[in-house]
């Protein structure tokens, strides 16, 4: 038996890795380079029809350099994450899933959760907004609202083209390794914070043991490939969607404050304007995490709104002072940086969802208090470890 558990364990677990290799590995670099020069093209040509149109110098710099550099650095990750899903789409309708899901299940229970809220878990690859409704659909409400809790910890596919973007900057040549530390550092993260919650509530009953039967193994069907495809269609468009609304939005008003002062009058330099000044104020804040420039800062606040906006921020910012991103971090505060994005307080729509599906809008202030200090303190740990670590070489 204890076999049979360990073969189903690392199949499904082989599997996982290879999702993540065959997206992040093996094609992300082909279909990043193929999504730059589709989007590049796009971008001149709106950029030609800016200056066919007679408009406005300022109005010509605010789509050249604050709107598109944002927009572009996150379409070029449409294909990686439209491959992510499928894939994900398809690990979802195969067996293997449910057998680690029961497997799991006694593991689980230590940490007050249940083998079905796996699935809700691995869903927060995807998007934290429909694994926190899948969550919140589970028969126990214990295990439930923990996952719901939980759920915002995942690198989502928000997330993980700022893992990428960075890791690929930051660490040529090792990318791959640094984003296997970053998902196992998050894997502890998670588990932390589920013996956190588990011990805010002491007196709730253990959920009971997850034993659905176990069903036949099937091949992938032609009906599967469909569903597949269309998850990762529609999530892609969502994903474009985003784009074009929430990272424009937030391009177009980091580059308003970029170059605006203070008083509102045209800036004389990126570092005095009132971007610069409301990072400078919670720069601080991160200073003993390794990264307090207020750049870094800024992109932090923007990520609020949506995770691919730190992506999109960064790209504006460094375009605009020519600065690059190794400039603003070494590898050891961007490692910090990174492990912070994936763990600080979720976007927006997955506060919403979480306060829909727990009806208590203090759970969720609860829950953003507990992920911003657990993001701290492990980014705090990671960076002095990361800086003893590169101190030897």
């Amino acid at each position: 038996m204890k076999i049979s558990i360990l073969l189903t364990g690392a199949k499904a677990l082989l599997a996982v890795a290879a999702v993540f290799f065959l997206t992040f590995g093996l094609t992300a670099p082909f279909f990043s380079r193929l999504g730059e020069l589709f989007v590049s093209s796009a971008s001149r040509a709106a950029e030609g029809s800016a200056f066919a149109s007679g408009a406005g110098l300022e109005i010509i710099r605010m789509i050249t350099e604050g709107i598109l550099p944002g927009v572009i650095s996150v379409l070029s990750f449409v294909p990686s994450i439209a491959l992510l899903f499928f894939c994900l789409s398809l690990l979802g309708e195969s067996p293997i899933l449910r057998e680690l899901s029961i497997i799991s299940d006694p593991l689980m229970r230590r940490f007050g959760l249940s083998g079905e809220a796996l699935p809700a878990l691995i869903m927060g690859f995807g998007c934290a907004v429909p694994a926190i409704a899948s969550a919140g659909a589970l028969r126990e409400r214990s295990p439930g609202l923990r996952a719901i809790l939980l759920i915002p910890l995942m690198p989502c596919g928000a997330k993980l083209p700022v893992c990428v973007l960075l890791c690929s900057s930051l660490f040529p040549g090792r990318e791959g390794a640094a984003l296997i530390l970053l998902l196992l550092c998050d894997t502890a993260a998670l588990l932390l914070m589920a013996a956190v919650l588990k011990r805010l509530a002491p007196k709730a009953s253990p959920p009971p043991a997850f034993t659905p039967p176990f069903g036949p193994a099937s091949a992938i069907t032609a009906s599967s490939l469909r569903e597949a495809f269309r998850c990762a269609l529609k999530s892609a468009l969502d994903f474009v969607k985003k784009a074009f609304t929430v990272i424009l939005a937030a391009s177009a008003v980091c580059w308003l404050l970029e170059n605006l002062g203070p008083g509102f009058e045209k800036a004389s330099s990126p570092d005095e304007s009132l971007l610069a000044h409301l990072g400078s104020f919670i720069s601080p804040l991160f200073a003993p995490l390794g990264f307090g420039d207020w750049r870094a800062a800024a992109a932090i606040i923007s990520g609020l709104s949506a995770k691919e906006a730190v992506a999109g921020t960064l790209s504006v910012l460094t375009e605009g002072s020519g600065a690059s991103v190794s400039e603003i971090f070494t590898p050891p505060s961007g490692f910090s940086f990174l492990l912070f994005c994936i763990l600080y307080i979720p976007c927006l729509p997955s506060l919403i969802a979480m306060k829909k599906q727990t009806g208590s809008l203090s759970v969720t202030a609860l829950s953003v208090c507990l992920e911003f200090s657990l993001a701290w303190l492990l980014s705090f740990g990671a960076y002095r470890a990361a800086v003893l670590i590169f101190s030897f070489f």
